[in-house]
């Protein structure tokens, strides 16, 4: 894995914990499942960039 990779990892964490007020008001986040889609958007869009 990546430093990159890390860090947004890092990032999604962070915000992921600032987030737990929502858990109790009924709002519930599947951190590793939102964070793997976003880094998966990420790659795609870096690589498509790298191609163009």
């Amino acid at each position: 894995m990546t430093t990159n990779e890390e860090l947004v990892k890092l990032a999604f964490k962070s915000g992921y914990l600032q987030g737990a007020s929502n858990t109790r008001q009924g709002i519930h986040i599947k951190l590793e499942e939102v964070q793997n889609q976003f880094l998966k958007k990420l790659k795609e869009e870096h690589t498509v960039k790298e191609s163009a």
